[in-house]
């Protein structure tokens, strides 16, 4: 593997060679992704210094925004077990080819991750650290089973959205290291093989194809979300459009996952109690309940007749309505009558659904959702209510 000696020639060379060679390759890559490549920054007194523990790099590239939300918190966790720096990744948005490369910080603060492990984005790593002590020629790929097919290498860049990633941040694999070590380093056994084996003086970057972590989020991460703080560019259109239609009145907030490509993934979690986030509600209740269609997919009268119920019970008159795809509005409003108002935004940015779900004062969700969970993590913080189609009037 890599020496010691071999980084601190490539750190001498590359101010001279390495800053012209990624100049070319951004002339080369602009438009991937409908995005510029991301550029080399020039290391200043204010730039951030090399952390000797190591790193943790990885593409958060499962699924759209509540899958990666929910593999961010358990990547954040293995970092800080393992005592390496955490390379905050950006989130990918999605459809595909339109896929884009979001830096954390325009949705979410960085400021409140540093309150529990050291952290740096992946574009100050890139810009300011990379360069010098992760430079191209050195950069190993790590492959955690399952392997790929041809067992060559880590085939980092296969399939999207990896590719599109890996090129946004220029970045190109020179050796692959193959591991059957699981990310599960809450296990001694396990932590103390990644410590053993992977020291950070011959191996200071863990880069991973997708996030070294489990999904669904496991229990004892789901604490970590205290530490997701939007940022004001999410607040603030919440806050304005909350302020312009929901004047201060209580809300209950629902959330409908009624895409085709959840009806159809809804077949395969029917009749089971371990499916997506389940976990988040289904712990909730006796152990003989298990995934129904009215749980996982519940037709739109349905859900309007439990918020009905759910407005009655907590004498609420606004409703706001976030969903994956335009909902009946017609249908709630036939079941819920003129004394209930219904708002729904369809912002561009589903990120603001979360915000105004999040301080509904009472919530309506999808029982296997990520999108839904997440929402779930941030009101269990603050003790608020949270309710489940298919799943009101059962006894937990």
């Amino acid at each position: 593997m890599h020496s010691t000696f071999k980084i601190s020639i490539f750190r001498f060379l590359i101010s001279s060679l390495v800053l012209c060679s990624v100049s070319l390759c951004d002339e080369l890559a602009v438009g991937l992704g409908g995005q510029e490549p991301i550029t080399v920054g020039i290391a200043t007194s204010d730039s951030p210094k090399w952390d000797e523990k190591g790193y943790v790099l990885f593409c958060l590239c499962m699924g759209r925004f509540g899958n990666q939300a929910s593999h961010f918190l358990g990547a954040l966790a293995y970092a800080k077990k393992l005592d390496r720096t955490f390379v905050v990744p950006p989130f990918i948005t999605y459809p595909y080819p339109l896929q884009k490369v979001v830096p954390f910080e325009e949705w979410f603060e960085v400021a409140p991750l540093k309150e529990y492990h050291r952290v740096i984005t992946m574009e100050d790593f890139m810009a300011h650290l990379a360069p010098a002590n992760w430079p191209p020629g050195n950069r190993t790929a790590y492959c955690v089973q399952p392997f790929p097919k041809d067992g060559k290498d880590c085939s980092m860049k296969e399939g999207n959205p990896f590719g599109m990633f890996w090129n946004h941040y220029n970045v190109d694999f020179d050796e692959h290291e193959f591991t059957r070590l699981s990310y599960d380093v809450d296990v001694s056994v396990v932590y103390s093989t990644w410590k053993e084996r992977y020291p950070p003086t011959t191996h200071p970057v863990l880069a991973f194809k997708g996030a070294p972590a489990s999904f669904p989020v496991r229990p004892g991460h789901r604490g970590l979300h205290k530490y997701m703080k939007w940022s004001s560019a999410i607040a603030d259109v919440a806050e304005e459009y909350m302020e312009e239609n929901i004047r201060g009145r209580p809300y209950v907030g629902i959330h409908l996952r009624i895409g085709s490509d959840w009806s159809n993934g809804c077949k395969h979690g029917i009749g089971n109690r371990h499916f997506m986030e389940s976990g988040h509600c289904l712990e909730d209740f006796p152990v003989d309940i298990i995934l129904t269609e009215e749980i996982c997919y519940p037709s739109t009268r349905q859900m309007a007749l439990e918020t009905r119920e759910i407005c009655d019970i907590h004498n609420i008159s606004v409703v706001y309505i976030s969903s994956d795809n335009p909902p009946n509005i017609q249908e709630f409003e036939s079941v819920l009558g003129h004394d209930i108002r219904i708002f729904w935004m369809n912002p561009e940015r589903p990120q603001v659904d979360l915000y105004i779900l999040e301080r509904s004062a009472v919530f309506i969700g999808n029982c296997p959702s990520s999108f839904t969970a997440f929402v779930r993590r941030s009101r269990d913080l603050t003790g608020q209510k949270v309710y489940y189609w298919g799943l009101i009037n059962k006894e937990t």
